[in-house]
C-alpha cells in the first residue's frame, strides 16, 4: 500500500516540492537532468537554419515556401528551446532515507513517490544520444509499480546509490 507524503518524510506540499539546495541541506541525495534534453531542439534549429540558408543561397527566399520556413523557425525554435529548458529544470530524482521521489519534468506536474521497502530492482537504459553524450534513463522497479525517470545526468550513480539504500 502506498504511503502518504507525511508518512515518508514530507510534512506538507511545499516541502514535497523541495528545491535543490533545500533537499541537499536536509540530507536528500539529489539527481538532475542532463543537458542532452536540448539536443532535439538543436537538431531542429540546425535543420531549419540550413534549409533557410539554402533557400537564400539559391535565390528562392522570396517564395511562400521560404517564408514558411522562416516564420516556423522564428516561432517554433524558441518554443522548443523553452520546452527543453523547462524539462531540464524540472527533471529530478530525490533519494531520502526511506523513499525515492521521481519527477519526469515539465509538462508532467505530479511526482511519483516510492518507499524504498517497495523497490525491488533498479535498471539503467541508454538510447543512442545518451550513449554519445552521457545521460540516460533510470528505471525503478517496485513491488507495486515501475517508475522511469528519463534524461538523468548520472543514471549509473543514481542506480548505485539506490541499490545501496535498499
Amino acid at each position: 500500500m502506498a504511503k502518504s507524503s507525511s508518512e515518508i518524510g514530507f510534512e506538507s506540499n511545499r516541502e514535497r516540492d523541495l528545491e535543490h539546495y533545500e533537499a541537499v541541506s536536509r540530507g536528500y541525495t539529489y539527481f538532475t537532468a542532463h543537458w542532452q534534453v536540448f539536443i532535439p531542439s538543436l537538431i531542429i534549429a540546425t535543420l531549419y537554419g540550413l534549409i533557410c540558408a539554402g533557400l537564400i543561397w539559391t535565390g528562392k527566399a522570396d517564395f511562400a515556401f521560404a517564408r514558411f520556413f522562416i516564420v516556423t523557425m522564428a516561432v517554433l525554435v524558441p518554443l522548443l528551446f523553452a520546452w527543453a529548458f523547462l524539462r531540464h529544470q524540472t527533471i529530478r530524482l530525490e533519494l531520502g532515507s526511506d523513499m525515492v521521489r521521481c519527477h519526469n519534468g515539465w509538462p508532467q506536474d505530479e511526482s511519483e513517490v516510492m518507499p524504498l521497502d517497495q523497490v525491488t530492482d533498479v535498471q539503467v537504459e541508454f538510447d543512442l544520444i545518451s550513449r554519445w553524450f552521457g545521460g540516460g534513463d533510470l528505471i525503478i522497479i517496485g513491488s507495486e509499480k515501475t517508475v522511469t525517470v528519463r534524461g538523468l545526468s548520472t543514471p549509473e550513480t543514481a542506480a548505485k546509490v539506490i541499490r545501496e539504500a535498499i
